[in-house]
């Protein structure tokens, strides 16, 4: 039996592969020291301290901690922004990924009132843009 393959087809299919799978962020070493250590086992840790993440928080809110550590490194990064738009946009992305993980995490999620209070934080970064 003689199999074709089609170009398209085999892009496609590689392309539905590929984004299947999350991205794994790259996060600079000296952004990431600024970040708590379940960020650092998010992406830089080894199966043992994943492990330990997942048996502390849950799988549940495991999953979304990528999105979580994203919003703290929006917020490192808009203090040290040059300018009001960057502030702005790296505080507005901070949000969205805090509104991510709200709409993911379950409702009893240890990580709820430690995301609530830096979701707060940024809504008052952005009044006060300088």
């Amino acid at each position: 039996m003689r199999v074709h393959s089609n170009p398209f087809f085999v892009c496609l299919l590689s392309g539905l592969l590929v984004a299947s799978f999350p991205a794994q962020a790259v996060i600079p070493d000296k952004e990431l020291a600024l970040l708590p250590p379940a960020c650092h086992a998010v992406w830089k840790g080894d199966d043992a301290a994943r492990k330990y993440y997942v048996q502390r928080l849950g799988i549940e809110t495991w999953r979304p901690m990528g999105h979580y550590c994203n919003g703290l490194n929006n917020i490192n990064k808009a203090r040290s922004a040059p300018n009001k738009a960057a502030r702005k946009r790296f505080l507005d992305a901070a949000l969205n990924e805090f509104r991510y993980c709200f709409g993911q995490w379950p409702a009893d999620s240890p990580m709820i009132p430690e995301a609530k209070n830096k979701k707060a934080e940024v809504e008052a970064m952005l009044k006060f843009i300088p």
